[in-house]
């Protein structure tokens, strides 16, 4: 949606200038619902790729658990390596 505020004209008198405060207003408005619309798409949108992503490393590493067996420390080197690898991703560190 393409905000005007057009109406008002270029001279903005003292009679209009609450017509122009609440233009102005609205356009902030828009603005934000825009910027929070944006948002919530891209939250989306990382969701519908990090949803099927965690299950498949789970999944890798339900695997890897039925060929080296537990007690391999497959999670502890994995949770080293990933932690290594992507510094500033929280999430890949072992839990008790």
């Amino acid at each position: 949606m393409i905000f005007s505020c057009s109406s008002l004209g270029d001279n903005v008198s003292e009679t209009s200038a609450t017509a122009w405060l609440r233009c102005t207003a609205a356009l902030l408005n828009e603005i934000k619902e825009r910027v929070r619309t944006a948002q919530l798409r891209a939250a989306l949108a990382v969701n519908r790729e990090l949803i099927p992503l965690y299950w498949s490393i789970g999944w890798d590493i339900s695997s890897r658990f039925d060929t080296e067996g537990w007690g391999t420390k497959v999670i502890d080197r994995l949770a080293k390596d990933l932690g290594t690898e992507f510094p500033g991703v929280e999430g890949f560190r072992a839990v008790p």
